[in-house]
């Protein structure tokens, strides 16, 4: 439910670990009841995501909802013109979901805020094994100092197609598994210049009671 999704204040700790050959197998199991053992993973790197109330943000001006809260993604991200600072993905949870509602950034240090037009819902509650559903969204970010303007126009469809016990190097947990699969248009205007390419995701994501973020996720693009 939305009690077990990240809120504001809430400082939760990550390992990024490498994709081998025992963690393909791992991933091919499924159904009811079953386990998966990851404990043989090791990090190679680790971060922390600090969910911050919107109104601490340096975007809070944009983003004003008592339940709207934000996550720094980047410092810095981008090369030469294209450089963009403090970028924040800003999300609320409610009974019903748990969305994405834009992204806050800086350029040239002044602040911009980039809205979805149609929000995504990233989960959508109660989620219980067997669920499927479907949702839209899309997401339109204009540069005008530099005549560009990014647009993503998808859906995401999630499926609970296991439930079980995960392994992991962190503990063990009773889990359901949610496969997302996210199929995206994303295009690009340049002055009168455009063009768009499709972008077709894949997230495993196992959740357990009160952990507020997967206790495992592997995800990546889908090619041919």
């Amino acid at each position: 439910t939305d009690d077990d999704m990240p809120g504001a204040n809430d400082t939760l700790r990550y390992s990024d670990s490498f994709f081998d050959t025992l963690t393909a197998a791992n991933l091919a199991v499924a159904g009811e009841n079953v386990t998966w053992d990851f404990s043989h993973l090791r990090p190679i790197r680790q971060g922390v995501k600090d969910y911050e109330r919107a109104l601490f943000t340096p975007y809070a001006f944009f983003f004003l909802g008592f339940n709207q809260y934000g996550v720094e993604e980047f410092e810095s991200i981008g090369f030469g013109d294209f450089q963009f600072e403090d970028v924040y993905q800003f999300y609320r949870r409610n009974r019903n979901d748990f969305r994405a509602e834009g992204i806050g950034l800086r350029f040239r240090g002044l602040p911009i805020p980039a809205y979805y037009t149609d929000e995504d819902e990233i989960y959508q509650f109660p989620l219980s094994f067997g669920d499927l559903n479907a949702s839209t969204y899309s997401f339109q970010l204009g540069l005008e100092q530099l005549g560009l303007v990014y647009e993503s126009v998808g859906t995401r469809t999630n499926e609970v197609d296991s439930w079980g016990t995960i392994i992991t190097p962190y503990g063990t947990f009773e889990c359901i598994r949610v496969i997302a699969n996210i199929n995206s248009t994303d295009s690009v205007k340049v002055g009168d210049f455009a063009f768009g390419l499709p972008n077709n995701r894949i997230e495993y994501k196992w959740l357990a009671k009160d952990r507020k973020m997967p206790v495992l996720e592997i995800s990546g693009n889908e090619v041919a």
